[in-house]
């Protein structure tokens, strides 16, 4: 938890030097929520959210309905952008996605800023349950937070946020 805390420091930090004055007397982001994402991310119901398992769809699932709350437009008709791939080994993954939301910018919406973070993690391995708040349940809170302050505070140009799956393969 305390690396997690450190993130949100550094997203307060990032997100100060883009306010102007008037923004800086209220919140830069929803700590609740930022905290509510980490701890939904790494519950147990979600197994560690392993790539093509079940508890990869819940993760999916609850960064899509995040996305929309948040106003994001989607990439495309979806958000969600499927994939396979296989690893060496032989291993295949038929049912990965990366997730892909956006904001257009109001001034120049042709050039486009790239907000990422890793929604996958390690799962279950060993018989141990690797929840991964730190990697990366923060990074994806910091990325929707980021989002959530840029749809209330519309950029100047276009900005696209991307939860990648399949990191940890």
């Amino acid at each position: 938890m305390k690396n997690v805390l450190r993130i949100f420091a550094l997203l307060a930090v990032l997100l100060a030097g883009c306010a102007s004055a008037d923004l800086q007397k209220a919140p830069l982001f929803d700590e609740k929520q930022a905290i509510e994402d980490v701890r939904e991310l790494s519950s147990p119901k979600l197994e560690g959210r392993k790539t093509s398992t079940p508890g990869s769809k819940l993760a999916r699932a609850y960064l899509v309905e995040r996305f929309k709350v948040i106003g994001l437009a989607p990439l495309g008709n979806e958000y969600s952008h499927p994939f396979s791939f296989k690893l060496r080994s032989g291993q295949a993954f038929d049912d990965a996605a990366n997730l892909i939301g956006v904001i257009q910018g109001k001034e120049q919406p042709d050039r486009w800023l790239l907000i990422s973070a890793h929604h996958d993690h390690l799962g279950v391995a060993d018989g141990k349950l690797h929840p991964g708040a730190d990697d990366n349940a923060s990074g994806v809170a910091a990325m929707l937070a980021i989002a959530a302050h840029f749809k209330s505070n519309p950029p100047q140009h276009s900005m696209m946020f991307v939860a990648f799956d399949a990191e940890e393969q």
